[in-house]
């Protein structure tokens, strides 16, 4: 497990330089406590490094189908950081 915690870290470096390129940047605002542009890469990062450690480690079904099933999930919200989606 500890090569998917390695790949995350790569993936986090690799997507934080492309959001930062296509302005995907949570700006600080009253409600936030950061200080700075901070990309909002983390859950996509996270997601592929599941979808990754499917291939390489022999996890139950449940395990794999829930981790394919959280695509919409990660979709929803990388939706909502992009477009801004107001409920």
């Amino acid at each position: 497990m500890i090569y998917i915690f390695f790949l995350n870290i790569i993936f986090i470096f690799c997507f934080s330089f492309i959001a930062k390129r296509i302005n995907l940047l949570d700006q600080p605002n009253i409600r936030k406590q950061h200080i700075g542009k901070v990309p909002l890469v983390g859950g996509i990062a996270i997601y592929l490094s599941l979808i990754i450690s499917i291939y390489f480690y022999d996890l139950p079904y449940r395990v794999s189908f829930s981790i394919y099933l959280m695509f919409f999930l990660v979709l929803i919200g990388f939706l909502d950081d992009l477009l801004g989606i107001h409920y």
